[in-house]
């Protein structure tokens, strides 16, 4: 099972009463998917509920849900999706997208590029959003530890 398949299926944790889970054949795959989390800190949280709309806050979610956060990797703390991508999982409509994201850019907790091409008279938009307070984050972690040494 991949995790597109354990996403979309019915008896996920949040909707079983875990006594069906015994008896699935998946339940070790499930295990490993259930690790996954996003982790936001309280006083982001905090903040966000006091100067963004609702439905910016559950976009703001969403992009933080599907953000690489491996410091490891090259693409720290960015996503790519399309606004039909977190319409279906946010139910906010396609057509309001744009004013959240504007809240979510002037409050600065995320940038989005955008980039448009042009494939056999289709144009197409790709969405670059970076989520900003993990590099603040980062940077105020680094400024305490270089202090303390």
């Amino acid at each position: 099972m991949d995790w597109e398949s354990w996403n979309k299926q019915e008896c996920n944790i949040l909707t079983t009463d875990l006594q069906t889970c015994s008896d699935c054949e998946d339940i070790e795959q499930c295990y490993q998917y259930q690790s996954w989390f996003t982790k936001i800190p309280h006083f982001i949280i905090d903040q966000m509920q006091k100067t963004v709309s609702p439905a910016a806050f559950r976009v703001f979610i969403y992009l933080n849900r599907r953000a690489n956060f491996s410091e490891k990797h090259d693409h720290y703390g960015m996503c790519w999706v399309s606004y039909k991508e977190i319409n279906k999982s946010t139910d906010i409509s396609v057509n309001n997208m744009r004013t959240y994201m504007k809240e979510l850019k002037d409050k600065k907790f995320i940038t989005l590029v955008q980039s448009q091409r042009n494939s056999n008279t289709k144009f197409t938009t790709t969405n670059c959003f970076e989520i900003i307070w993990m590099k603040k984050l980062l940077r105020f972690k680094g400024m305490a530890q270089s202090q303390v040494a």
